[in-house]
């Protein structure tokens, strides 16, 4: 459901586990004031500090769905949201499982090496 098909925006893995979109995205982290400011901007949207807090405390990836489920939210949603984290590059594609059809793709969160990102979550949840 909450997953994109072959050729509609979702880039695929590569062999280091991350996709090519996150190789670029480290440099957009960090990218000086004006990225770190589209981080926090983009964070001040509840639901995308939750799919990015449920992905920074899982021991493994999630699909678009398994985040859906989880937050209660609609699929649609949610591949929205990821859309824009992964831009950001605050959560990255590590997995496609091409078994079926749509594709269903798997994150994770990148905000560790991002202490900006972690000290503006953890404001937020102590306010």
């Amino acid at each position: 459901m909450g997953s994109t098909a072959r050729g509609k925006g979702e880039d695929q893995p590569d062999k280091a586990g991350g996709s090519a979109e996150g190789k670029s995205s480290a440099k957009r982290i960090g990218g000086g004031a004006g990225q770190e400011s589209g981080v926090i901007s983009a964070l001040r949207h509840q639901r995308r500090r939750e799919i990015l807090r449920l992905l920074h405390a899982s021991e493994a990836p999630l699909s678009t769905d398994e985040i859906a489920v989880r937050l209660r939210r609609p699929p649609a949603s949610t591949v929205h949201h990821m859309q824009v984290l992964r831009q950001l590059g605050v959560v990255a594609l590590v997995a496609a499982d091409g078994a079926g059809d749509p594709i269903e793709t798997f994150y994770v969160s990148r905000v560790k090496d991002q202490p900006a990102v972690t000290a503006f979550l953890d404001q937020l949840d102590n306010d």
